[in-house]
């Protein structure tokens, strides 16, 4: 595959609840990273990544690609891209990165006053220019997975038999939650599903690790 002449920092976002959850750095067209993230190869891994990548394409939701910034070295995009994990990862954010990025940056690193700028603003959600704006624009990048591919991983997935201990484990707790308004919900799936937010965040607010979640206040009741 060709190359360009930059280094990209670009996010894999879930179209469901429009959070970040993968990190990454590529000297690859943004089309061309995305296809290679599609490969049967990487999908059919055991790794956080490829189960949410699997479920994303047996439900037939388009997976999303953004570019947050461009770096003219290799190691500027290292350290570019140790930044941005660290970062999003102390918002709370679910990223399904098993490392911290960077290809082995040892620390020490100082980011640069241009990268703290631009996570500052993603994180923030303050406006950006429109130049930077018209070059999100054009890397955003949707892509669905063909219905051949789709229906040979749930062919592979049909027939595993889980324990009924696994299958508690799935469902979770039976107990009923509420929000900051005070409207019940039955279960976890019922607050997903009504206020459309990412279950993995969910727990992460429900365990403490985030304050909010969706801009909610969810507790158990």
């Amino acid at each position: 595959m060709p190359k360009t002449n930059a280094y990209y920092i670009y996010a894999l976002t879930d179209p469901r609840s429009q959070q970040i959850r993968y990190v990454g750095k590529t000297c690859l067209a943004p089309i061309q990273r995305l296809a290679q993230h599609l490969k049967p190869s990487q999908i059919n891994k055991q790794t956080h990544k490829a189960r949410w990548l699997r479920q994303l394409i047996l439900n037939n939701e388009k997976l999303l690609l953004s570019a947050l910034e461009t770096c003219s070295t290799k190691d500027a995009a290292n350290k570019a891209e140790i930044s941005w994990i660290s970062q999003l990862r102390k918002n709370g954010t679910p990223l399904t990165n098993k490392t911290d990025g960077g290809d082995g940056q040892s620390p020490g690193y100082v980011t640069s006053y241009q990268t703290k700028q631009k996570i500052s603003t993603a994180l923030s959600g303050r406006s950006v220019t429109d130049e930077w704006r018209a070059k999100l624009s054009k890397a955003r990048i949707g892509h669905r997975v063909s219905l051949e591919t789709r229906n040979k991983l749930s062919k592979k997935r049909k027939g595993i038999r889980l324990s009924n201990e696994t299958r508690t484990k799935m469902r979770g707790p039976r107990r009923q939650l509420k929000d900051e308004n005070g409207i019940h919900y039955k279960n976890i799936k019922d607050v997903v599903d009504k206020l459309n937010i990412c279950r993995t965040s969910l727990w992460r607010h429900l365990n403490g690790q985030q304050a909010h979640v969706g801009g909610h206040t969810i507790q158990f009741i």
